[in-house]
């Protein structure tokens, strides 16, 4: 954060020692190089929000999710589709602009089936793993 010239906190809780060396990387790699080996999760908000993740933690998606959303900016529906399910989500910054808006409704839809949709929309992919949860990043090219 430091070297990025950005204001950080971190959330309560414990963060594994992490030795790293990176050269002419992007921000979102590092920070997710980071967050893999401190088992941790980051958000760019204004500031650098890092939330480490409970160790022996793991997550997993639930196979269907209900939810809804009105007229909200991609990053926003991707964090409440987060808190109704229950895992931790990292949206990398570029993932959507503000304006790029979903309006959304489900009931027990099959969860793949919803990411997959939202990240068509939003032209990103998505991945998960039971120790980061769920990460949010642009589509590859």
């Amino acid at each position: 954060a430091r070297a990025a010239g950005v204001p950080f906190e971190i959330g309560a809780g414990t963060l594994r020692p992490v030795t790293i060396t990176l050269t002419n990387v992007r921000l979102t790699t590092a920070l997710d190089a980071v967050c893999d080996n401190a088992s941790c999760a980051w958000r760019l908000d204004g500031a650098l929000k890092v939330t480490p993740v409970a160790a022996g933690r793991r997550a997993s998606l639930p196979p269907r999710v209900s939810f809804d959303v009105k007229d909200s900016p991609g990053a926003e529906v991707f964090r409440a589709m987060g808190a109704a399910i229950g895992v931790t989500v990292t949206v990398s910054p570029g993932t959507a602009s503000p304006e790029q808006t979903l309006s959304l409704s489900f009931h027990n839809a099959a969860t793949t089936d919803v990411l997959n949709m939202m990240c068509e929309a939003l032209r990103c992919e998505w991945s998960f793993d039971a120790e980061n949860g769920l990460r949010i990043a642009p589509k590859k090219r």
